[in-house]
């Protein structure tokens, strides 16, 4: 998250990700991949953010509606 939260925040708002906390985080491979939750019953979509885990290269930004 050290590195994947000053992207997000910079690219969507702080808010609005920090409205998405709990993230689910996975490495699968050599990539983390990591994503926004939203609380039950909520619309919208969350952030995906994959990050090559050797050098921390954005590999994929989006962001859902």
């Amino acid at each position: 998250m050290r590195f994947a939260e000053p992207i997000l925040f910079r690219t969507y708002g702080k808010k609005h990700i920090v409205d998405e906390r709990p993230y689910e985080i996975y490495l699968i491979d050599k990539y983390w991949v990591l994503m926004g939750t939203l609380p039950e019953n909520w619309d919208g979509g969350t952030f995906t953010i994959i990050l090559d885990s050797r050098d921390s290269r954005v590999i994929k930004l989006t962001h859902g509606k």
